[in-house]
């Protein structure tokens, strides 16, 4: 069943979806109060969790904190992305190097492949015996 909170055209979510929307914003209330968290406690907020929404969203906005409801946008990561693998092209990361020297430390580096394959093939042998 879909059900659409908002009003605006095409914005409906999965009613479960909603809910885990609920619990998640629940657990964060709940947590607030720490030690002095109790069952009745839980039940006040469940009852009111529409209108702890709603003044969470107020307050956000009194304080200048931007609400990321709808108007949500995914960061631009590429340069952060490309950087990164560019220093794994320079050093050479995605190639296997048994004996890779690094600041002045022999990492001993282990094919997991054949290291794998020996692994099962004794414990293969030990298990039939």
């Amino acid at each position: 069943m879909l059900v659409n909170l908002t009003g605006i055209e095409g914005h409906c979510m999965l009613i479960d979806l909603n809910i885990e929307h609920l619990i998640k914003f629940l657990k964060l209330f709940f947590a607030e109060k720490g030690v002095y968290a109790s069952w009745d406690h839980l039940g006040d907020i469940t009852t009111t969790v529409d209108l702890l929404q709603s003044v969470h969203k107020q307050v956000s906005r009194a304080l200048g904190i931007v609400y990321h409801g709808i108007s949500h946008t995914t960061p631009d990561m590429s340069a952060a992305i490309n950087k990164v693998a560019h220093k794994v092209g320079e050093l050479e990361l995605h190639i296997f190097k048994p004996d890779r020297l690094e600041n002045d430390f022999i990492w001993h580096v282990v094919n997991i492949l054949a290291a794998g394959e020996q692994k099962l093939k004794s414990l293969m042998l030990a298990t039939f015996n």
